[in-house]
């Protein structure tokens, strides 16, 4: 843990939404620490391949490639990684959270994003990592 008492975690918001990301990312400051942001699945592979995060914040519904395309992709090209990533939907039903099960999706929160859920899952993923 830090000076604040929040632990420290590198984290990647991929969000495309700008009113979303600035809730999401206030939220993750509130409980958890701060976090890089990307707004698509093509930055959210070219941030990893340069920043290694430890948790990525991956919202599902992004244009062009979508969030589990893009956390398929860091996956593959990083099998080594510890990598947590975690889908970010508004749409929570039995068939999303199927669909993120049988991916590269490590966890499904449901927006809007529960501070407490996602600092609950992260500091589970720091206690199992260390």
């Amino acid at each position: 843990m830090d000076e604040t008492g929040k632990n420290k975690v590198s984290i990647l918001l991929v969000e495309d939404n700008m009113t979303a990301a600035i809730g999401a990312r206030a939220i993750l400051r509130k409980y958890i620490g701060e976090a890089d942001m990307v707004h698509s699945g093509e930055e959210a592979v070219e941030k990893f391949a340069q920043y290694h995060y430890d948790i990525i914040l991956m919202d599902l519904g992004l244009p062009n490639m979508t969030g589990d395309e893009a956390a398929a992709i860091i996956k593959q090209q990083y099998p080594a990684s510890l990598v947590k990533i975690l889908a970010l939907s508004a749409h929570d039903d039995a068939d999303q959270r199927a669909m993120v099960k049988d991916n590269a999706i490590d966890e499904f929160l449901s927006k809007p994003l529960n501070g407490e859920k996602c600092q609950f899952i992260i500091d589970n993923y720091i206690a199992h990592k260390s």
